[in-house]
This record gives C-alpha cells, structure tokens and sequence, in this order.
C-alpha cells in the first residue's frame, strides 16, 4: 500500500508517538546527508518486510508538509507503528529482523491500542485485509479517543467518532473495495463504504446515460453507437455496483432501471429508422443487454415487450445472404397488391418474381424454407387473380340481354380467360412450393384443367419462358358453367418494430410478408368439372322441352279463349238484333201477317248462326297468332 510504503512517519524514520525533539533530530540527519549524497537509514525503514524507500530532498520536504496539520498527522498515523510499552519494545526487535509474524505473536498477547494497531499496519503489510479490518474495528470502537490524544493531544478539534470512516475512506482509496467489503461485519461501516464507493460509480452511470440521451434525433447510426458506447462503460459498472448494493436496493433498482430503458430506446430508435439488413439483429443485442439489466417490473415488462417482438420479426426476416432478393420479391407484392385481381397482373408478378427466386434457390438450395415460403407466397397470390377473373367470367348474373349473340360473346370470352388462364398455370407449374400449399393447388389446377377441356381450350404443356397474358375486357357473362375454389387470399407484406417500439412497430413491429402458406378468399363454389358440364348440359335440355309443352298449351288456350270470346260476343250481339228486328218487324207487321213473322225470324236466325260461326274462327285465329308471338318470345 502506498500510504505506508511513502508514509511521511516512515520517511522521516519515526514512530507516530515519537517525539517532536525526535522528529527534528531526524530531519537535520536527513539534510545533512542529502547535502554531501549520503542516504540515511533509520530501523524503521524496515527494508526485510518493506519495499526499499528512496529520499531526496523534495520528498523529505514533502513528508514534513503532510505532517503540519493535526488532521494529515492523523490520517497518516493510521497507517503506522506507535511504540509505548516494553512489550512494543520486544516485538519490534522481531519486526527489525524480518520477523513479522514474531511481531504480530507478541502483540497478540495483549489488546490494547498499542498493540492493536501494530497488528492492524502489519496485516495490512501482509494484504491480509480480514485480520486487518478485524483490528480496526475493535480498536476504532474501543480507543478512538486515546488515538486521537496519541497522535494531536488533548484538546484537539477532530471528532474522534469520524476516526473509523476516515480509516474506511483511506483504505478504499488504497486498494478495491471488493477486498474490504467483504470482511466489514459493522453495519455501519458497511453502510458508509458502499455509500462513499457507490457515489462515484452510480455518478458515472447517469453520466453515461446523460450522453447517450443526448444523441437522441440525431439519426439511426447515431443512436446505435450510442447504445453501444453505454452498453460498454455501464456494463462493468453495473457489475461493481451490484457487488456493494443488493439487487432489492432502490438506489441499485433506479440506477440500473435507467441504464437498462436508455439502452432499450436507443435499440428503437435505431430500428425503427434504420435501412440495415440486419438493423433487427443489431437492435436485439441492446434490447437483450436492456431486459437483463432493468430490476423494476415495469421496466421489465417493457423489456420483455420489445424483446418478443423483435423476436418475431427476426424469426420472420430473410437470411442475410438473401435481402436484396427479399426485398425486390417485396417490392413486386407491393405493387401487386395494388391493381386489380387480374390474370395479366398475375402473370406480370411470375414474370418479375422467378429470378429474384431463382437467386434465393441457388444461394440457400430448393429445400430451405425460406425459399419454399416465398415462392409459396408469389404462387399462391397469382393463383388469386387466375381463381377470381375465371369465376368472374362465369358468375355474372347482370345480364339482361338474352339475345344469341351476347351468348355467343361470353362464350369466346371466357375461352379467352380460360387460354390466360391454363398459361399462367403452367409458368406456376415451375415454382416450388410448401408441401401443405401443394394439395390445395394441384386441385384448382385439375378443376381449371378440366374446365379448359369443357371449352375446348388446349391444356398441352406450353413453354413455361416469355408467357404473356391479354387482358381481357370485364364483359359480363351469362353461362356460370364452373368455379374454382382458392384457400388463398392476397397477403400484404408488412414491416417490424419493439416497443418499435415504434415503426417498423415503434419496435413492436411484425412481418406477415414471411407468413408461411399464403390464404386466400375466392369464389368457394368449388365443382368437379365432370359433373358441371353434365349438370348442365341436362339443365338445358330440361329448358327446351318445357319451352316446347309451355308453347303449345298458350297457343291452345289463347286460341279457345278468342273463339269463345268471339262467339259470345257474336251470340249476345244477335241475340239483342234478334229482338230489335222482332219489335220491327211487329210493328211493320202489326202482327196481322203471321208468316211474315216467321220469315223475318228464321232469316234473322240463319244470319245470327253464320255471324257466330265466322266470328268464332276470327275470334280462334287471333288467339292462335298471340299464342305463336308468346311461345317465341318464352322460348327465346
């Protein structure tokens, strides 16, 4: 220890009882040699148990300054030999030898503060810090006071309570509190080391976190090193720290509970504003470091909070060799996702994906997941837009027109979609897909394949380079001949951050664009393509040969409904000529000329029976001609 090696008493050649008329003579002996080279040696150079100690005149002018005031006199003295009694006199002459642990024997035998402290400067010689802190302790509670008049005398001002903390201040100024602690069993003492040692470290702590505050704002790489730089001057800090304070310490709990949520707003914010590839894996160092440092529950749940998050998004994120194709497959859904649910589109979106793919392939090989995951993913979006234009070209129930001709329109329409559609299907045919996305695509192709064939549309493999798709005009149509079923929907990629935090998520972000087999909702109204045809080719013939009976039975009716309209119509117009032809008659007649009568009556008769008879085939041929226009119309 310095303090004693280059204690002032030493130099000086001293005992720290010594007397004044000794010191003198000795400093005058000093000078005197230093003057003509010489070097003075006195027994309590002690050179067998002490580093050999070098004066000079500086340094002996030195020593007498330390020693002015009565507070340095006992500083100093409480890391040196006082002698006072006969038994000091007999266990020095053991310590002039080199025989320390003689020494220490003879002091042993007798407690008082002669002996104590010689014990305790021996031990500290020894670096036996146990025995030595022992010592201090029962000397500093049992002759503070005597220590005091020992070194100043009566009358001095210094507070011989203080003597011990001034003892403890010293010592940990000499040598790492860790050797001393340990060995303080006095509360109070405890209380007073960890406090005058802690200050120091808990103020570099808010210091350190007081800097990387300051770079908040300042950008993302900023506020990485920053949370590097605190990582790496509050980690052994931390460690001293909670070697002098339990972890249940407030003062221990607000230190650390700041260090630690600093470090994790400096991981955030560099997530959430970094372009990195691996900004993610970056950020979760600070956010790990930040989880095990905190001791607060609040703070910890906020740790743990952001630290499952940026899990999730790593778990999510390409490998690193990959990111540049990640991130152009990315872009391409993006912009995907932005036009309409098109097979062109679909096509569009193959065409760009494949060699961004094809790289991933080469680079991580065709069985990695990833790999499978992304190309399931670019597959199964496609696969969307190919589901729903071919459903929509046969679900539209809008038509009013009934005409052959917009039959026939729709017809070629949907054999054009059905033509885009079997091509991209085979360009989809070359990506390789997640085995649980398999069965669900292999049966939208044999559905689709089959309703090619119901078309007439060729299903012979294509090349499945330089494919172009035409778009085809949103021109309803009337036949629903078949649908195809998707357990596919479009998935919007998106991005991470913890308690993203923040963008990506303030850092609780996620990415769903990595989520394993694409899902999507189409048209459900799934059909086997045998069956469909044959349901409709049966429906249709139902159709026609109710047409057919529908046709006959109005023309039938509207025939009988005319004649006998007519004839009734003709009867009762007769009937009422009749009688206005009979009341004529009589009065022409005055009802003398009987055969008149009868004449008039039976022609009247004839006519009446031939009106009605014209009148019921007018009457029939009419509703026979109403008939023929509303059958056509019908079986149209």
């Amino acid at each position: 220890m310095n303090i004693i090696e280059n204690n002032p008493y030493r130099i000086l050649g001293v005992f720290v009882n010594s007397p004044t008329k000794e010191r003198v003579a000795n400093q005058t002996k000093l000078k005197a040699f230093l003057k003509v080279g010489k070097a003075a040696v006195f027994l309590l150079d002690l050179p067998q148990v002490l580093p050999s100690i070098v004066r000079s005149q500086e340094i002996v002018a030195g020593a007498e300054a330390k020693l002015a005031l009565p507070a340095d006199q006992l500083k100093y003295a409480q890391f040196w030999f006082v002698k006072a009694t006969p038994l000091d006199e007999i266990a020095f002459k053991h310590l002039y030898a080199g025989n320390m642990e003689g020494a220490i024997d003879i002091w042993s035998k007798k407690v008082d503060l002669y002996s104590l402290q010689n014990r305790l400067v021996c031990a500290l010689i020894k670096k036996d810090y146990g025995n030595a802190i022992r010592d201090a302790e029962l000397l500093y509670s049992r002759f503070s006071n005597a220590f005091v008049e020992v070194v100043v005398g009566t009358n001095s001002p210094i507070d011989a309570n203080k003597l011990a903390f001034l003892f403890l201040d010293v010592l940990c100024n000499e040598i790492p509190t860790d050797n001393v602690l340990p060995f303080i069993k006095n509360e109070t003492w405890r209380m007073h080391v960890s406090s005058t040692v802690t200050k120091p470290i808990i103020d570099a702590l808010l210091s350190a976190v007081d800097k990387a505050h300051a770079v908040r704002g300042k950008g993302a790489q900023k506020r990485h090193e920053a949370g590097k730089k605190l990582v790496q001057e509050a980690k052994p800090l931390l460690i001293k720290l909670g070697q002098l304070l339990a972890p249940e310490n407030l003062q221990y709990q607000m230190v650390a509970d700041k260090v630690g949520l600093e470090v994790l707003q400096c991981g955030i914010d560099y997530f959430n504003d970094s372009e990195d590839a691996d900004a993610a894996r970056n950020a979760m160092i600070l956010q790990e470091f930040a989880l095990q440092t905190v001791v607060g529950k609040m703070a910890k749940d906020r740790c743990k909070e952001n630290v499952d998050t940026l899990k999730k998004i790593i778990t999510s994120l390409p490998p690193l060799e990959v990111y540049e194709e990640d991130k152009s497959i990315k872009e391409e859904l993006r912009k995907f996702y932005q036009l309409p649910d098109e097979i062109c589109h679909a096509l569009t979106l193959l065409n760009n994906a494949k060699p961004h793919l094809q790289s991933i392939k080469r680079k991580l090989g065709a069985t990695n997941g990833y790999y499978l995951k992304m190309s399931t993913l670019v597959v199964g979006n496609a696969l969307h837009n190919v589901i729903t234009e071919v459903n929509q070209a046969q679900a539209d129930d809008s038509l009013d027109d009934f005409s052959y001709e917009a039959e026939i329109a729709q017809l070629l329409l949907l054999t054009k979609v059905l033509e885009n559609a079997w091509k991209t299907t085979l360009l989809m045919d070359s990506f390789d897909l997640e085995s649980s996305f398999k069965t669900t695509y292999s049966k939208n192709r044999e559905i689709l394949k089959g309703l090619c064939e119901q078309q007439g549309v060729p299903t012979t493999t294509y090349p499945a380079k330089s494919i172009s798709a035409q778009k085809v005009p949103s021109t309803p149509l009337s036949a629903r001949v078949f649908a195809l079923s998707s357990e596919t929907s479009r998935t919007t990629p998106q991005t991470p951050t913890p308690t993203r935090p923040s963008s990506r998520q303030s850092i609780n972000q996620q990415d769903s664009t990595q989520g394993g087999t694409v899902q999507k909702t189409a048209n459900q109204n799934t059909t086997s393509s045998g069956s469909s045809v044959n349901q409709t080719n049966s429906s249709n013939t139902k159709s026609e040969n109710a047409g057919c009976w529908i046709a006959i039975i109005f023309i039938i009716a509207l025939a009988c409904i005319g004649f006998f309209a007519f004839n009734v119509g003709g009867l009762l117009g007769h009937i009422i000529a009749l009688l206005i032809l009979l009341l004529l008659a009589g009065v022409i007649l005055n009802s003398s000329d009987i055969l008149g009568c009868c004449i008039v009556t039976l022609c009247i008769v004839v006519v009446t029976c031939i009106g009605i008879f014209v009148g019921g085939l007018v009457g029939g041929f009419i509703g026979f001609v109403v008939g023929l226009w509303i059958a056509a119309k019908i079986t149209k």
